[in-house]
């Protein structure tokens, strides 16, 4: 292709062949401070590459993306699921005096539905429990930063009233 001049600079080519391809840190999630963390500023490489090749007519590719760390891979998170699983103990129903044993629905494996459902309930909870227990953090402080800009706004205005009318 020839030359043209473009926004000031001269291009030659369609310009796919200047993109580099992505290259990742091993942990590029892992490894970024707090802030960066905080804000997602580690992907900047990401969106500068999306947007290069966007002005070339291509797109972003799995490639591109940045690898899994290592402890959200689908058999880290699977030996977690299942050593939780695993080691659930449901604690022994009190029977009170007078009542019937009666026995919900048995599944293959010999627990009821409720036993069951509390099995699955402790094991995804222990193995999500850092990120929930971030999440939940997080919330907290977006909720109470929403509540509180409106209250400081009004406590600043009321101020204001009362200096301007004496």
């Amino acid at each position: 292709m020839t030359s043209t001049m473009f926004g000031g600079r001269e291009k030659k080519g369609n310009g796919a062949e200047d993109i580099s391809p992505m290259v990742w840190k091993e942990n590029a999630e892992m490894s970024a401070n707090p802030l960066s963390g905080l804000f997602f500023l580690w992907l900047q490489p990401l969106f500068t590459r999306a947007s290069k090749l966007r002005r070339v007519g291509r797109w972003l590719e799995m490639e591109d993306l940045a690898p899994i760390p290592d402890n959200d891979t689908s058999e880290q998170v699977d030996a977690r699921f299942q050593a939780a699983y695993a080691s659930f103990k449901p604690k022994p129903k009190a029977k009170k005096a007078g009542e019937e044993d009666t026995e919900d629905d048995e599944g293959p494996s010999g627990e009821t539905a409720k036993q069951l459902e509390k099995r699955l309930t402790y094991a995804l909870f222990a193995t999500c429990k850092r990120r929930i227990i971030e999440g939940g953090a997080f919330r907290l402080v977006n909720s109470i930063l929403q509540f509180t800009f409106p209250v400081l706004l009004n406590l600043v205005l009321a101020y204001y009233q009362d200096v301007q009318s004496g």
